[in-house]
């Protein structure tokens, strides 16, 4: 059997694998490690198969990737009585619901794992392909979010939540399409003003926290932009109380 038949036929040696096995079994010379080594052979043959209809199947995926939409808008004042801290992200749900059903649409379903780790709890995006090939395609850890008074759960809920959409958007290779903010044109982006707020959220020391806070804020002044360096003290001030 050549190599050719078995890369561009995958499924018709493993179908013939089978048939041998199965009048190997009935010799009166059978030979059980002979049986073993067949039996193996053709695992690594229907991995192969799965593997290979995975891959085809996520190139199917982003030839036509679905579009996902920053469609929920936060804004809330700050207590030091500047800007307003006002930016949009996708939810949860409608990332879940968009891109779940462009991946079933080309026989893949995804799933999430979740453990904790050194005080973070840990998410790990999971993508499955209807012949059984599975692949751990994005990880991403933080602490839970304690802010606004939540209790325990609530803090690690919230936080498996921004990570859930987060890993499913970046194992899948999409990211959320912003919105304009009340027409602004000028300033610091607003992908790049959230991206600094994630990086203070989820610091778990003061040096971590004032990194992520001087970074953003001097871009923020630079570019003259009120509101994000508004919007950066606001979310320093919340996570310097929750670390200490």
């Amino acid at each position: 059997m050549s190599t050719e038949a078995i890369v561009v036929q995958p499924e018709r040696t493993s179908a013939s694998l089978m048939k041998l096995i199965e009048r190997a079994a009935f010799q009166p010379d059978f030979d059980v490690a002979k049986l073993q080594a067949m039996l193996d052979m053709n695992l690594k043959y229907e991995a192969h198969e799965a593997h290979l209809a995975y891959i085809a199947a996520m190139q199917k995926f982003k030839e036509n990737p679905p579009e996902i939409n920053k469609t929920k808008h936060v804004n809330y004042p700050t207590k030091g009585g500047g800007p307003n801290v006002d930016y949009w992200h996708a939810e949860l749900d409608d990332v879940v619901e968009i891109i779940g059903k462009a991946l079933k649409a080309v026989g893949i379903v995804h799933g999430w794992r979740t453990n904790d780790s050194a005080g973070k709890i840990v998410v790990t995006c999971v993508l499955t392909h209807e012949m059984g090939h599975s692949e751990d395609v994005a990880t991403l850890a933080g602490p839970a979010d304690v802010s606004g008074g939540k209790n325990n759960i609530q803090a690690i809920g919230s936080t498996t939540s921004y990570l859930q959409r987060y890993t499913l958007l970046s194992g899948t290779g999409l990211a959320a399409k912003g919105q304009d903010n009340d027409g602004k044109t000028e300033g610091m982006d607003l992908n790049a003003v959230e991206d600094y707020s994630i990086q203070m959220r989820d610091a778990l020391t003061i040096g971590e926290l004032q990194t992520a806070f001087k970074e953003g804020y001097s871009k923020a002044k630079t570019l003259g932009d009120k509101q994000a360096m508004g919007a950066f003290i606001e979310v320093y001030e919340q996570r310097k109380k929750d670390v200490r």
